[in-house]
């Protein structure tokens, strides 16, 4: 049997090393979900800026100079999907006007 002074020690040990592997836990989890985090969001803002490219590519082609406003209206959308179907549009359009007419309608 422990003395009070030896399971005052105990005690204290316990707490210490829960201490230290809720700590070394948190340390793992937090760099696992941050990297994790970060190439998913790294991913996903590589595949938007891809997208808005390729849009404002075929309109430059078709229309020449793109107006500022059209390109900060791409800046907003972030849905991948509206992205692939504004891109859809603009190689049909026969007009910037009815490419800005679906832009708006998006939003």
């Amino acid at each position: 049997m422990l003395s009070a002074v030896n399971e005052k020690y105990v005690e204290i040990g316990r707490k210490k090393g829960r201490a230290e592997c809720f700590a070394e836990g948190f340390a793992e989890g937090f760099a696992e979900g941050f990297a994790e985090g970060f190439a998913e969001g790294f991913a996903k803002g590589l595949a938007e800026g891809t997208a808005r490219g390729r849009i404002e590519g075929v309109l430059e082609m078709k229309f020449g100079k793109i107006p500022k406003k059209v390109i900060e209206s791409l800046q907003d959308i972030t849905d991948l999907d509206c992205l692939q179907k504004l891109f859809q549009t603009a190689t049909k359009c026969d007009t910037l006007a009815e490419f800005k007419k679906n832009l708006r309608s998006l939003k």
